[in-house]
């Protein structure tokens, strides 16, 4: 058989020359470094400018067309992106005179001489291109699991740093490497967030573009078409900066929005307040304020706002929001007036200007800090009070996107449903973005539930706790815990019930301090406080033979609805170390919505996967104190970030979950902004799981790792989703799952928690008479007094037999 020329017919039938085909393939896959890929790109970078300046200088004109003049309005990091995206165009995609790529020309000349990891590496690159990616999962500083918004193609790749400035549900174009110097596909530099007011108009276009590229090429391959789209992708991501995409903006009368002031000088004081208030067409604001609201009919008869006036000293000042309006409000105030004033000056300001400012400092991440005039815990209650009732209502609302559909007829829509699915999903993204920005942050997730959707947020059995991934992260930590729990154990004072290592106890143990000061403590965790205080919970569950309860979301949901006026005497501890695991969106959330307030947090804006609450108690003077160390997980990079609260339980006063808890300072109508308190939310489940597990007639269920019924061995579970190893006590829901359902409904319906305020009985603890055997607490659920709950939810969605 004859040699392959390197522009013959391609012999795996493409069509194409075996240059630019199956020539480079045959490379055997090498393992290849980061200072590899960097040599690499430098010598790419070197080639194309001594051997190719003119064509490289034409690439740079062609990719900036309009925008190269405009650089200079990008800030630093905007133009190092850029300029990423322009290189990588220009190295692999951008097309030579000869039809080649620079890349190809230059593994035609030098492939021979090169390393062979630096020629793996650019023959891997070769055959990239820029893809539109939805974010669909994330572990912060580990992965990010993106969904090809053509295909659904789903790739997870290795990204430490993008990992954690991202949310879910976020577009970007980026341009993926099938295996990077870690082993596993990579994001190449020039990662570009498109915006999300672009986001419907990019992916149609796209499409579109797709579909034109089809039609006009036979047997097209989709890198073929991905490599033409790098400069429709950055056009999109930079317009989306310098020139957002404006609506029309118009008042009720159709003119164009302009706010406008006109300013007068006040002649003569006497009088004109007087002919003010003369005026029908305005009307004070309040009695003591020297302002005044101009009204009129529209064509309609409807009463419209058609500006304001204030008098300030000896200045008067019309505001309006369109030029002709403002006309029409000097004639009218130089009539009533009647020489009283004199016109100074009239400025406009250019509305969709500053709009854009705003849009391009938001996308171009400058510090937006906004200071609340609302103290935080008010602002709180108020936005999502508002978010909430919002969204409840906007299940039932005929949306434009689904065809004039409601949420809940496209849930039972084959056509509309992957588009309710994009919704729901861009009110998540909303709340992470919340979340990364410390702002009032509402969860929507209860809506898959609602919806009838398959929840994506459940799971069948915990992931590992924050014990076991500390013991994974850190070589040697599980077993110098378990050594020492067993030291402790077989001490002569040891007391099954009590005996607890103590942050005191850390510093005179000669172990543990040893294990301080090695390497792979050093490796694990900044500062050997950060350590101890894992050490302190491990061992002592470890001393205390590891049990864990796992609450149920639905118990979770009822005990969250129990009042908590206990006395601390009635709480006792079922071991003398325990843990307490949660993977309930609404613990979850609240977890969340706690860290995202919480400085030098690296998981603070990202999900949730678990919290792990370990309890242990000091019982050696009066009052006992409960100690809870809260751990929150996302399940990646970074450790389980603790948080600790100690509560004093008096014996006879009530449990204070948080010792400056005062009466509510701010009363709004049908509103508990303590119960807001995401902090109190959290100690409020966890005390109250731990009463319902020692109360009587909780019935825990032991539970264990899931198995494969066909062979016995562990299930098959994909990355990231990995279960815990412990077995557990599983607190079931106490309550009829379709009456659980109802409170649920009717908690997010319009005026629903006022009907659950006058009819639903919130659970509560009830001691047991002295004269029964059973000591223990009972739990009494919360439970409904009232007319049938289904008639009450039907009559509020106004729903048709």
């Amino acid at each position: 058989m004859s040699k392959i020329g390197r522009n013959d017919p391609c012999p795996c039938g493409s069509g194409k020359k075996y240059k630019r085909c199956c020539l480079y393939k045959s490379v055997k896959p090498v393992d290849f470094t980061p200072e590899n890929r960097q040599f690499a790109l430098g010598l790419m970078a070197r080639f194309v400018e001594e051997r190719l300046p003119l064509e490289i200088a034409k690439s740079h004109a062609d990719f900036y067309h309009k925008w190269r003049d405009r650089l200079e309005e990008l800030d630093y990091n905007m133009v190092e992106i850029s300029n990423d995206v322009w290189e990588m165009w220009s190295f692999l995609d951008y097309r030579l005179s000869d039809g080649e790529s620079a890349i190809e020309r230059f593994l035609k000349h030098h492939a021979a001489d090169l390393d062979p990891a630096v020629r793996w590496y650019l023959t891997l690159l070769r055959d990239t291109a820029m893809h539109l990616y939805e974010v669909a999962d994330l572990s912060p500083g580990v992965s990010v699991t993106l969904r090809d918004v053509l295909d659904n193609r789903r790739i997870t790749v290795r990204e430490k740093q993008g990992s954690r400035s991202l949310w879910k549900h976020a577009l970007v174009a980026a341009r993926v490497i099938a295996r990077g110097p870690s082993g596993h596909p990579e994001m190449e530099s020039g990662l570009l967030n498109i915006p999300d007011f672009a986001r419907e108009q990019m992916i149609s276009q796209l499409s579109a573009h797709y579909e034109t590229y089809c039609s006009e090429h036979r047997g097209p391959k989709r890198t073929d078409f991905f490599k033409e789209m790098a400069l429709f992708f950055h056009d999109a991501w930079i317009s989306g900066i310098l020139e957002p995409h404006m609506p029309a903006m118009q008042n009720t009368d159709g003119e164009e929005i302009v706010p406008t002031v006109s300013r007068f000088d006040i002649l003569e004081s006497k009088g004109l307040e007087a002919a003010f208030d003369a005026e029908k067409k305005l009307e004070r604001t309040e009695q003591d304020q020297l302002e005044w609201l101009w009204t009129e009919r529209d064509k309609r008869g409807k009463s419209v706002i058609m500006g304001n006036l204030v008098i300030n000293g000896k200045r008067l000042e019309l505001v309006c929001n369109s030029a002709r309006r403002d006309r029409r409000g000097r004639k009218l105030v130089e009539r009533i007036a009647d020489g009283k004033v004199r016109h100074l000056s009239t400025t406009h300001e250019n509305m969709e200007m500053a709009i854009r400012e705003r849009m391009r400092s938001n996308l171009s991440n400058e510090d937006s800090a906004t200071a609340h005039e609302l103290p935080r815990e008010l602002n709180e209650a108020l936005v999502l009070e508002h978010q909430g009732k919002y969204y409840r209502q906007w299940l039932d609302e005929k949306i434009p996107a689904l065809n004039h559909r409601t949420p809940r007829e496209a849930a039972v829509n084959v056509a509309l449903f992957p588009k309710l699915l994009d919704l729901i999903g861009g009110l998540e993204s909303f709340y992470q973005r919340c979340l990364k920005d410390g702002e009032p942050a509402y969860d929507p997730s209860w809506m898959y539930g609602e919806l009838g959707i398959e929840d994506p947020f459940d799971v069948s059995y915990p992931p590992p706790l924050a014990h076991e991934r500390m013991a994974s992260m850190t070589p040697g930590l599980g077993d110098l815990c378990k050594t020492v729990a067993k030291h402790l154990r077989r001490q002569p004072d040891f007391d099954d019930a009590s005996t607890l290592l103590t942050t005191d106890a850390i510093g005179a143990n000669m172990e543990i301090q040893r294990f301080l000061r090695s390497e792979q403590s050093k490796n694990a965790l900044k500062g050997e406080d950060s350590l101890s205080r894992h050490i302190v919970y491990m061992t002592n569950f470890e001393l205390h033979l590891r049990k864990t309860f796992w609450v149920d979301k639905s118990l979770v949901f009822m005990l969250a609805k129990t009042d908590l006026e206990v006395p601390g005497g009635d709480l006792r501890m079922p071991f003398g170390c325990f843990a307490l695991a949660f993977t309930d969106r609404h613990t979850l959330s609240l977890g969340e919505r706690f860290l995202s307030t919480t400085s030098r947090c690296p998981i603070s804006g990202h999900y949730l996967k678990t919290v792990t609450v370990y309890v242990t108690e000091k019982n050696s003077g009066q009052p006992r104190e409960l100690c809870l160390t809260f751990a929150f997980d996302a399940l990646c990079a970074d450790p389980p970030h603790l948080f600790r609260r100690h509560i004093e339980l008096h014996e006879t006063a009530p449990i204070k979950l948080l010792p400056d808890e005062t009466p509510q300072q701010y009363e709004i109508e049908g509103i508990d902004i303590q119960e807001m308190n995401p902090l109190r939310g959290l100690l409020h489940v966890a005390v109250s799981a731990i009463l319902y597990a020692t109360s009587a007639g909780a019935a825990p269920q032991t539970r264990r790792r899931p198995f494969d019924a066909r062979s016995g061995a562990l299930s098959p579970v994909p990355e990231p989703v990995v279960f815990s190893g412990e077995e557990v006590f599983f607190l079931p829901g106490a309550i009829e799952i379709s009456r659980l359902s109802h409170f649920q409904e009717l908690d997010r319906i319009p005026s629903g928690r006022t009907i659950l305020h006058r009819f639903m009985v919130r659970g509560h603890w009830r001691r047991a008479a002295s004269n029964w055997k059973d000591q223990r607490m009972r739990w009494i659920a919360p439970f409904w007094k009232g007319p049938d709950i289904a008639t009450i939810i039907e009559r509020a969605y106004k729903l048709k037999p």
